[in-house]
């Protein structure tokens, strides 16, 4: 029989009975790795997030939208964007004639995203964009800066052969522009695939003293860059947003992500934020979110 297997070279065997079941977990829900549950009380503490996908037109008139969803009693907002804006193309641009607000909402500039959420806190409702598999979710986003983890390989963006990750600025995803700030590198020394549905450390640091951005992937240093972020990507703005983005490009694959540890925050305990989980930090100055 030939055998099968996955893209990660897992061996997919023709029948799998109980004898193929890992031994019993001694994990408990809401504790990495979380493989049963993200909430130690599952639904009982926190319902599931309610969202529908949505955006059309001008960002005005999908916030519209969005404050009658909530209205009516959706917990989340899942930000639905037009052609162009998801390869990247402002709605002026000649390619992007006839596309504009059609199936999604046009965003071409920073104060098109503040007039999509205006009115919302952003810190009571949980909100994903939705786009295509260009650009890992960040492209065009500018000024940002990017770790990327990326397991797929586009030959016209410079991308190694090998599962990478980078440092990246202003959306820009090409590995040979100047925009490619450290990297690209394999996420482990030799290791050239790291798809393996298992859960990975990963670890940033920032020291504003000595202006270096270090990325550690399973507690192994892989990433490197001097230089001053706050200066040369950010003009000297103190107060950014962050986040994790993601992107399949049209793969049947899963990305997860969980929030272990923030350094400018002040928890009583250790406290892990997954898909759908809050809590509230104290950032100092009398400051929560």
């Amino acid at each position: 029989m030939k055998k099968v297997f996955t893209d990660a070279g897992i061996e997919v065997k023709p029948l799998y009975t109980a004898a193929d079941l890992p031994p019993a977990e001694a994990n408990l829900p809401g504790q990495f790795p979380f493989t049963r549950g993200v909430q130690a009380n599952m639904y009982r503490g926190r319902l599931w997030t309610m969202r529908q996908y949505a955006g059309f037109s001008t960002a005005e008139l999908s916030n519209q939208r969005y404050h009658y969803l909530l209205s009516q009693g959706v917990s989340g907002l899942s930000v639905a964007f037009d052609l162009p804006t998801q390869i990247g193309y402002d709605s002026d641009h000649a390619l992007a004639e006839g596309e504009v607000g059609k199936v999604g909402v046009a965003i071409d500039c920073l104060s098109d995203m503040q007039a999509l959420f205006k009115g919302i806190t952003l810190q009571q409702v949980s909100t994903s964009v939705g786009t295509g598999g260009g650009g890992l979710g960040y492209l065009g986003i500018t000024p940002s800066l990017a770790v990327e983890f990326d397991t797929w390989q586009n030959t016209g963006m410079g991308d190694p052969s090998f599962d990478h990750m980078a440092i990246m600025r202003n959306g820009v995803t090409d590995h040979t522009l100047n925009s490619n700030l450290a990297g690209p590198v394999t996420m482990l020394p030799g290791a050239p695939n790291v798809e393996d549905c298992q859960w990975h450390l990963v670890r940033v640091t920032w020291s504003p003293l000595t202006n270096q951005l270090q990325v550690y992937f399973d507690c192994q240093l892989r990433l490197t860059y001097t230089g001053n972020i706050r200066q040369t990507i950010f003009n000297n703005t103190s107060n950014v947003f962050w986040g994790f983005t993601g992107a399949t490009g049209g793969s049947r694959n899963r990305h997860a992500f969980c929030l272990d540890y923030v350094s400018f925050t002040q928890f009583d305990q250790e406290v892990s934020i997954c898909r759908g989980g809050a809590t509230q930090i104290d950032v100092g100055s009398g400051l929560y979110f």
